[in-house]
């Protein structure tokens, strides 16, 4: 009687030594892309003093989530808040046009195109961020932005 349980005890054994009664564990659910737009280097570093001279120069990356569609495209942009501290403004060239869904951009901006304004005036400390934009038949709109970027003078 003992013979004939051998060639099932052999497949069980062989089938346990193969994994197959292991359970499947559930694969983690792909997270989707979301938009983003993060600040990968400063230099100067934000809090650090700056004249009418600097440039400031940023690395971004930045990421559109895969249901953002524009038939105008995108770019990232500088902005610095004003001394009213409700909006924000910048002098052209402060904005980039985004060939790639995702990567990274680097953006230069000297502050002599702010520094003297009067209307607009900047807000002193002098305070920037960095947005990603949708732009649009009428203009654009923020998506994404940096925390506030604060420099001395």
């Amino acid at each position: 009687m003992s013979l004939s349980f051998k060639p099932v005890a052999a497949l069980w054994l062989s089938l346990l030594l193969l994994g197959c009664d292991k359970k499947k564990e559930p694969q983690p659910t792909p997270q989707p892309e979301v938009t983003s737009l993060t600040l990968a280097s400063l230099t100067p570093a934000a809090g650090s003093n700056v004249s009418r001279a600097s440039t400031i120069t940023a690395q971004l990356n930045y990421s559109l989530a895969d249901n953002e569609t524009s038939s105008y495209g995108y770019r990232v942009a500088i902005q610095f808040v004003t001394a009213n501290s409700t909006s924000t403004f910048a002098t052209n060239p402060s904005t980039l046009d985004l060939k790639e869904r995702k990567g990274t951009v680097t953006l230069q901006y000297p502050l002599s195109l702010v520094w003297d304004r009067t209307n607009p005036a900047p807000i002193r400390p002098i305070t920037c961020y960095y947005y990603l934009q949708r732009v649009n038949a009428s203009g654009s709109s923020v998506i994404a932005q940096t925390t506030a970027q604060k420099f001395t003078e």
